[in-house]
C-alpha cells in the first residue's frame, strides 16, 4: 500500500486531532473519577471525592487539550535591536 492509513481511509488530520482532543478528556475524567472513587473507599466519604475527581478529571483534560491544539502557531518574539 502506498499512502499512509488516513489517506487510505479518507479521514483527514482534522479528524485525527479531535479523535485525540476526546480521547484525553475522557482519559483525564476516568482517571480522576476512579482516583475519587478509590479516595472514597479508603475514607468512606460517600461520593466527595468522587465528585472532585469528575470535575478535577475534566477541568485537567481540558487544559491538556488546550495546550496541545488551542494555541496558535508560535511567533516568533519581535526583534527590537534593529531598530
Amino acid at each position: 500500500m502506498s499512502g499512509s492509513d488516513a489517506e487510505d481511509s479518507g479521514y483527514g488530520a482534522g479528524e485525527d486531532i479531535a479523535w485525540s482532543a476526546l480521547s484525553s478528556l475522557l482519559a483525564g475524567l476516568i482517571l480522576w473519577l476512579g482516583i475519587g472513587w478509590v479516595l472514597d473507599s479508603v475514607f468512606h466519604t460517600g461520593r466527595v471525592f468522587t465528585s472532585i475527581g469528575v470535575f478535577v478529571g475534566f477541568g485537567l483534560g481540558f487544559y491538556i487539550v488546550y495546550v496541545r491544539y488551542g494555541r496558535g502557531p508560535k511567533t516568533p518574539p519581535n526583534d527590537r535591536s534593529r531598530n
